[in-house]
């Protein structure tokens, strides 16, 4: 059941990824202006009519940012799909899972340049790869942390048998 739970989290992230680059530029300018308005970063008149250069690179930052986040999250469910299909550690786990969420962020540009209105570019494939591999971390540093405490457990439970045994 927990590979198939995991194998659906990658399923549907990809799906919640492949959304977002379905939508044509002004469908993804506007949710980038509701994001910053709602943490209020800026009015919407601002996003909208301003040259100001704090201003152009907060948008710039978000979309980016928008990117980062999404891959990294992708990344840390790839990477808990990979070790509970396979149990790898180390960097048998780490390198195909970042790998593999690699390869859907270039899918996902190529896909992109099919978009009206948007673009395939190298620079956001990187980015990509490096919210993936943040999150291939993360997820990896969490699967040791719990194996290293189960361990623990084990053996603690393990010596407790033998007091009360002897």
């Amino acid at each position: 059941m927990k590979r198939v739970l995991t194998l659906l989290l990658v399923i549907v992230w990809v799906a919640v990824i492949y959304w977002f680059s379905s939508q044509a530029m002004q469908e993804t300018t506007q949710q980038t202006y509701e994001v910053l308005v709602r943490l209020g970063l800026a009015t919407k008149a601002e996003l909208i009519r301003s040259t100001d250069p704090s201003v152009v690179l907060l948008k710039y930052l978000a979309r980016k940012g928008a990117h980062l986040l999404l891959f990294t999250v992708l990344g840390g469910f790839v990477t808990v799909a990979f070790f509970t299909l396979t149990r790898r550690k180390g960097l048998r786990l780490v390198l195909p899972a970042w790998l593999i969420a690699s390869l859907l962020g270039v899918a996902d540009e190529v896909h992109q340049h099919f978009v009206p209105g948007r673009t395939m570019m190298l620079s956001d494939m990187a980015l990509d790869a490096g919210g993936a591999l943040l999150g291939v971390l993360v997820a990896w540093l969490a699967i040791s942390v719990m194996l290293a405490v189960g361990r623990f457990v084990r053996k603690d439970r393990k010596k407790l048998k033998e007091v009360r045994r002897g």
